[in-house]
């Protein structure tokens, strides 16, 4: 996913140079001097960097074995990894204002939070409208392998929520006991869906986008108009 990630944004950036298309800095109203790495001493070793992503993922694969609350594994495995970050970069703080980047990180923590627990709200709400169960018969009634049923389900579901760990959780609510019954391998349905998890997850009213959104200061407006324009 990666490698096809990469090859598809280095062919759609030539495309847009040869078009001209840029970042408009007084459309978006951002000042790039923030993004910016002004000094490059600051910026943290790649080991560094991808450590705590390593050891976050460790956590949630080998904790799984003895945590059965997913929710509480993934809290801990995150809040380890920060507290990593901060060891292993201990050194780019000491200079600077503790109040200020702790108070920095909670907003930005809270504002994505915020964002993520709106959108899984509103999958919450469809799931719960008579349109949501209209698809999910249409979908049981398709004459399909179990394992492709699993792909198309969780994509049209994903499609529906915008949120892929929201619209997981949601299809299988409302199809685990079609899935167990049809005596399809659980291990192997299940990495199906994940995958496909990212099929439709990348709409306009998706959790990860706003998130994105709110890095490079984006309004939903102007993502939209983008994305239709992409499209």
């Amino acid at each position: 996913m990666f490698i096809l990630n990469m090859i598809y944004m280095n062919y759609a950036e030539k495309k847009a140079k040869k078009r001209n298309e840029h970042w408009s800095e007084v459309a978006l109203s951002l000042d790039f001097e923030n993004y910016e790495a002004k000094d490059r001493s600051m910026l943290p070793a790649v080991r560094k960097s991808f450590t705590p992503l390593i050891i976050l993922v460790l956590i949630i694969i080998v904790g799984s074995r003895f945590i059965e609350n997913s929710i509480m594994l993934a809290t801990i495995a995150m809040l380890l990894g920060a507290l990593l970050t901060f060891i292993l970069n201990f050194d780019k703080f000491k200079d600077k204002n503790k109040k200020t980047f702790v108070t920095k990180g909670l907003e930005g923590g809270i504002s994505g939070i915020g964002g993520l627990a709106a959108v899984v709200a509103f999958g919450t709400v469809v799931q719960n409208s008579e349109a949501y169960s209209n698809i999910i018969q249409w979908v049981l009634g398709l004459n399909l392998n179990a394992y492709v049923k699993g792909v198309i389900s969780t994509i049209v579901v994903f499609g529906i929520t915008g949120s892929s760990s929201g619209g997981l959780k949601i299809m299988y609510n409302s199809l685990a006991d079609s899935f167990i019954s049809s005596g399809a391998n659980l291990e192997i349905l299940h990495r199906l869906t994940n995958i496909s998890a990212g099929a439709l997850d990348t709409l306009p009213h998706s959790s990860g986008l706003f998130l994105m959104f709110a890095v490079l200061g984006l309004l939903t407006r102007q993502h939209t108009i983008m994305y239709l324009y992409a499209a």
